[in-house]
């Protein structure tokens, strides 16, 4: 008995230990900006990153691009778009959130994707697949803000499989991820920023495909965009990020909802339904439609919500 109590009292101690390793001393408040991807059709069908309020007025064409994360104070976009020779590079840069002194980051004549920027606003986490990666495929890097010093932090396990979609912890110690490939499919993972302390978070016991995973701002949550095991609909989930215990459905009944993004103060989460953005309260509730697209003029995607 007493060794049972001694093992209950050393598990709740590196339950607390990781926990307070993901959140920071005080939440930031971001520019508290929406940057977001989409097309018009009538400037032809090429993704562009666009910006918004919060309530999703303003919205502002900045530039020909994809996958874009605003940073944590709402002053710097990440992106990627073609580059090199003949435009068959995918490269990431950096410009400032209205658009302007964009610069390139990666260089390295491959594609490269999904970058995100550190809270602390100096590394960009982000996927590289190509020249020099082979047969290893799609894995993470991180770079300074500047493109300097890329370090790879994931390879190739003996199961196989890929590594994509970064996503910081709030004091930038983690990066939460998602693992493709392995025999059941994709899961949910996190390591430490070197690469180090790597396990799994979720392996869709109660869900399929995991996307689009990413920390709340104060820690104590990773929401994820997943397939229902029962019935397939796509759902924004949030779970435990110690352990992934604690599975909640954010979005209520049969609507669908993708690929979600935190608000700065933690307390929204901004969502994808169709071709059009909302946001809804992190108990599904007070769903606000933030763009107004009609199918015949285009579509917004993959929100990114500065905090």
């Amino acid at each position: 008995m007493p060794n049972r109590g001694l093992k209950v009292v050393l598990s709740a101690l590196v339950f607390c230990l990781v926990l307070s390793a993901l959140v920071p001393v005080a939440i930031a408040a971001g520019g508290d900006t929406i940057a977001f991807q989409g097309f018009r059709r009538a400037g032809g069908t090429e993704m562009s990153v666009f910006t918004m309020a919060a309530d999703g007025g303003n919205v502002t064409r900045l530039g020909v691009g994809e996958e874009p994360s605003i940073s944590r104070d709402g002053k710097k976009i990440v992106f990627v778009k073609a580059a090199g020779e003949n435009r068959r590079d995918q490269e990431v840069f950096v410009m400032d959130s209205d658009g302007t002194n964009v610069h390139q980051l990666s260089d390295d004549k491959s594609f490269d994707r999904q970058p995100t920027i550190s809270p602390d606003g100096k590394e960009v986490a982000y996927v590289s697949e190509g020249k020099g990666q082979k047969p290893e495929g799609a894995q993470i890097f991180l770079m300074t803000i500047s493109g300097s010093d890329p370090v790879q932090l994931t390879r190739n396990l003996p199961e196989g499989g890929v590594n994509t979609e970064p996503g910081f912890s709030p004091n930038g110690k983690r990066i939460v991820f998602i693992h493709s490939g392995r025999p059941g499919g994709a899961e949910i993972e996190a390591m430490n920023i070197d690469g180090s302390g790597r396990i799994v978070l979720g392996r869709g016991d109660a869900f399929d495909a995991p996307s689009h995973p990413s920390y709340a701002p104060d820690g104590r949550r990773i929401a994820f965009q997943a397939n229902a095991k029962k019935g397939g609909q796509t759902n924004v989930y949030t779970f435990n990020p110690v352990n992934g215990s604690d599975l909640d459905k954010i979005n209520k009944g049969d609507a669908e909802a993708f690929e979600p993004a935190y608000s700065p103060d933690g307390r929204s989460i901004a969502f994808r339904r169709g071709i059009n953005l909302f946001s809804m309260t992190l108990e599904g509730s007070e769903v606000e439609q933030l763009t107004d697209l009609n199918p015949a003029d285009g579509a917004n995607t993959q929100p990114s919500w500065s905090w």
